[in-house]
């Protein structure tokens, strides 16, 4: 249906990393997670998480979360407003997390990787 859970999509960062190497992810924006008329402002999320959301989504991540992983199948974890650790092993795969709607999204976040191998 019309608000039924849409298919998570993974963004490709075309970023490799080796097991152990250095990764600093920095994130800031916004998005409206149900840009729909009469709904402007009211579901937005930030790399962080909720930052207007009426009520609890019960998700697994708050709506609007930078969610990432290393490979097609990593383990996923949250990267939020900024991540700095000893990466995995793969490519890095990154979403937002926690939009129950299957509706338009408005917004963006500028997101910086520092780290991984370039690869075409």
């Amino acid at each position: 249906g019309q608000y039924a859970q849409q298919q998570e999509r993974w963004l490709d960062t075309k970023l490799d990393f080796t097991e152990g190497s250095r990764i600093v992810v920095t994130a800031e924006g916004e998005i409206d997670m149900y840009a729909t008329a009469g709904y402007f402002g009211q579901y937005v999320g930030t790399p962080k998480g909720k930052k207007a959301w009426p009520g609890n989504p019960g998700l697994q991540w708050e709506p609007g979360t930078l969610i990432g992983k290393f490979g097609e199948s990593g383990k996923i974890f949250v990267i939020g407003e900024k991540y700095e650790a000893v990466s995995g092993s793969g490519r890095l795969y990154i979403r937002a997390g926690g939009n129950p709607y299957n509706v338009q999204t408005q917004g963006d976040y500028k997101i910086k990787i520092v780290g991984g191998s370039k690869t075409p």
